[in-house]
């Protein structure tokens, strides 16, 4: 579980950051709920100051890794809730200047709830579509495995031999077609949805290094499986243990899914599950606790 938490290291960075910014803006206007918390520690001194901060942070933090451990598919609500605190307290800094503030709790109250929603859509919703954004995302990781490079193959590349030994429990068919190194695999995503990609092998030399080009087959929402290169090296560090090298390269996401992609620290999550399965370990990473939900509802 430790690991799995690591692997959600920006997020958690984000998040304090980012209730950092609110803190120092609560601090700076002088909102009510920063005031009544400087009462507990004695009034509006560096060290109740310095008591409030770690407090707010502490929680912060312990709410973040409670949401990440026991609702991971909501995990991107830790961010969006601590961006839409930060925009409200400026927003509540800059009335101030102005000389105006608002005039009930459940005025403010209402108004948080607006810039989290807010938020929301803006980082994960489909608000910025409109304006075309895609960017590019790629990311390399190496781990060693105590398998041969015959059996971390099997684990990572997607062939029609290698679908019952594949880390993927949802990948459930691998069908070549007409092209010679053109195949396409079928994954089973829950509630009776799947997914079809088509793989181009472009490099190959079994079972040491495998290139190929993947790309979903269109749907209403091209943001949700991207289009890239996928590229994976074995290397034999004695008879027993190999060293496995993953790099993947979307050319272009969405700016929400790219966000989600590099908070998740994806490829870093996907090697410690490739990891765990080959190894016939318990699997903590949060790869893992997605795809269970996803099989059980396949």
């Amino acid at each position: 579980m430790r690991l799995g938490m690591a692997r959600q290291r920006r997020r958690i960075a984000a998040v304090l950051i980012l209730m950092s910014l609110a803190f120092a803006a609560a601090f700076t206007s002088g909102s009510g709920w920063l005031m009544r918390l400087l009462d507990l520690f004695g009034g509006a001194t560096l060290p109740a100051l310095m008591q409030s901060a770690s407090l707010v942070l502490l929680t912060t933090l312990m709410c973040t890794l409670t949401l990440l451990r026991f609702f991971p598919a909501q995990r991107q609500q830790a961010e969006v809730f601590a961006g839409g605190l930060a925009a409200f307290e400026v927003f509540n800094l800059a009335l101030g200047l102005f000389g105006v503030g608002f005039t009930s709790p459940l005025l403010a109250v209402c108004t948080l709830g607006m810039f989290v929603l807010a938020t929301d859509h803006l980082l994960y919703g489909r608000l910025l579509d409109a304006f075309g954004l895609w960017r590019p995302l790629s990311a390399r990781h190496s781990f060693t495995v105590r398998a041969t490079p015959h059996a971390g193959w099997n684990a990572v590349v997607p062939r029609p031999d290698t679908v019952s030994t594949h880390w993927i429990g949802a990948l459930s068919a691998v069908t070549p077609t007409r092209e010679p190194d053109v195949c396409v695999a079928r994954y089973r995503l829950g509630d009776g949805t799947v997914l079809h990609k088509s793989l181009t092998t472009l490099a190959e030399s079994h079972p040491e290094h495998v290139r190929y080009h993947f790309e979903p087959e269109a749907d209403d929402d091209e943001s949700r499986y991207g289009a890239g290169f996928y590229e994976a090296w074995f290397q034999a560090v004695d008879e027993e243990t190999t060293e496995v090298t993953l790099l993947c390269e979307y050319t272009a996401l969405r700016l929400r899914t790219a966000l989600q992609l590099y908070f998740d620290d994806w490829l870093g999550s996907e090697a410690d599950a490739i990891q765990a399965f080959v190894e016939q370990r318990p699997d903590t990473s949060m790869h893992a606790r997605l795809w269970r939900d996803v099989l059980r509802q396949a």
